[in-house]
């Protein structure tokens, strides 16, 4: 068997390596090996073969192996497995529910030591202050720090 037919093997088999892992089984168990594999039919390449078809042999690694990983990226960009929606919630935002210390409101849940609370018919998340303040309990905001509202009972 020629040197050329046995690199061409190599590089054929690190390619379909490289296909399975991008198409068929992301595990990145396979990819790494479909590295390893190319380097070496490389390598070979340019030891059997000489400096011109070992840089042929690269550049023409580079572009077949570039393009499935363009078309696999697209194809796994568009699959039911990718994130196509965008979050756009927001936590605990005070410019937008208008509170303030002082403001009263009543515990939705028990808040030990965190809890959902109505104030101004906006549903927040709170921090009691101390302790443990049962559903249905008047509360009042005592402070406001960062992204908490820290509660007291009334």
């Amino acid at each position: 068997m020629s040197p050329l037919a046995i690199v061409i093997g190599i590089l054929l088999f690190g390619t379909l390596l490289f296909v399975v892992e991008i198409f068929v089984m992301p595990t990145l168990i396979i990819g790494k090996v479909a590295f390893v594999v190319t380097l070496g039919g490389l390598a070979l390449a340019f030891y059997e073969l000489g400096a011109l078809y070992g840089s042929l042999c690269v550049l023409a690694a580079i572009i077949i192996n570039g393009l499935l990983l363009y078309f696999g990226m697209e194809r796994i960009a568009k699959s039911k497995i990718s994130v196509l929606e965008v979050i756009d919630g927001k936590v605990n935002n005070f410019q937008d529910f208008g509170l303030k210390i002082d403001d009263e409101g009543v515990a939705v849940t028990d808040i030990r030591p965190e809890g959902k609370a109505i104030f101004n018919d906006q549903k927040v998340t709170v921090w009691a202050l101390t302790g443990f303040i049962t559903t249905e309990s008047k509360i009042q905001i005592h402070k406001i720090e960062e992204n908490k509202i820290f509660v007291k009972p009334i």
